[in-house]
């Protein structure tokens, strides 16, 4: 009866482990990526929110760019690449070359920033959302010049802060140099 209770003992004792992206199987990060695609495209698109906009894939891409293997980097990519450009009215090749210049620019940056700070964190979110927000103004400026564009802007506000702010939610053991070693 003794060992019995002590198990249970020792099983409550224990802390459960982190997620952290990239780290164990595939199809743990796979589930949990198609309902991050469920809530962005189900969810989120049918919410009026009027000039607020939230946008799931960038965060996302941003945090397994940092810490997945270049395989599954690709492998996620690629999927939110084709959501999007089937979802979007959007020329086509505009999430292509905007998802793909954010993948490059932070696998070429990733190993030379300190990620024990939280404002590398903050820039990498602010910095991809705003490459891509530039990236969908050229294009709306360029398929309607008479369209005034001011409130995208606050679309476009609004859609940065909120990338920023999921940094502050990000667990606090993500934000470490080691933490980066890890998945190599």
């Amino acid at each position: 009866m003794d060992d019995i209770s002590d198990e249970k003992k020792h099983w409550t004792l224990e802390t459960p482990a982190h997620y952290v992206p990239g780290k164990g199987s595939l199809k743990a990060d796979l589930v949990r990526f198609l309902v991050l695609v469920f809530m962005q495209t189900v969810v989120l698109a049918g919410l009026d929110l009027g000039h607020l906009k939230f946008d799931l894939f960038t965060p996302w891409l941003v945090l397994s760019v940092l810490r997945m293997s270049q395989e599954r980097v690709l492998f996620f990519y690629s999927v939110a690449i084709m959501i999007m450009e089937t979802s979007s009215s959007a020329p086509r090749g505009l999430y292509l070359v905007a998802y793909g210049m954010i993948g490059i620019l932070l696998y070429v940056v990733k190993n030379q920033i300190s990620w024990r700070r939280t404002v590398s964190w903050l820039y990498a979110m602010a910095g991809a959302t705003t490459l891509l927000g530039i990236l969908e103004l050229i294009v709306l400026y360029i398929s309607e010049p008479t369209r005034q564009l001011g409130f995208y802007g606050l679309t476009w506000g609004s859609r940065i802060a909120i990338s920023s702010l999921i940094v502050f939610l990000v667990p606090t053991h993500w934000l470490s140099d080691e933490w980066m070693e890890e998945g190599k």
